[in-house]
């Protein structure tokens, strides 16, 4: 087996593997079949009930090894879309939330503006009736 598909081996187990269970293999000694990989191995086989040569990874290993890293693409892409989907709709709500506002406080401004002009208006109503007189 090349160095390049044990790295590879390596770097798909600890994105598979959960993260408190890493601790209980060691540290990899990159791109060499060591005693930390082998456990690795050996537990992903077991928890997966693979056949075979424990610890040794053999077609069977290799095959689902990919269908696990599938599947952690697959689940990592929909966590992603989720929290887009969300941050869209928390943007939405916030721009609805402003327009909303934005309305409010044009309603406000044309109320005040509407009572200003009518009491100049009212002031000029009666300076004109005071100059009649």
């Amino acid at each position: 087996m090349t160095v390049e598909v044990i790295n590879q081996i390596q770097e798909h187990l600890k994105y598979v593997i959960p993260a408190e269970t890493k601790k209980d293999f060691g540290e990899f000694t990159l791109g060499e079949l060591c005693e930390a990989t082998c456990r690795a191995i050996k537990s992903f086989q077991e928890y997966h009930g693979l056949p075979g040569d424990r610890g040794a990874p053999d077609y069977r290993f290799l095959k689902r090894l990919q269908e696990e890293v599938h599947k952690r693409d697959a689940a990592e892409e929909q966590k992603r879309l989720l929290r887009e989907e969300g941050l869209k709709k928390s943007q939405q709500a916030r721009e609805q939330r402003k327009q909303a506002q934005d309305r409010e406080s044009a309603l406000q401004m044309e109320t005040l503006m509407g009572k200003s002009t009518g009491s100049l208006e009212t002031k000029a109503q009666q300076e004109q009736h005071h100059q009649q007189l």
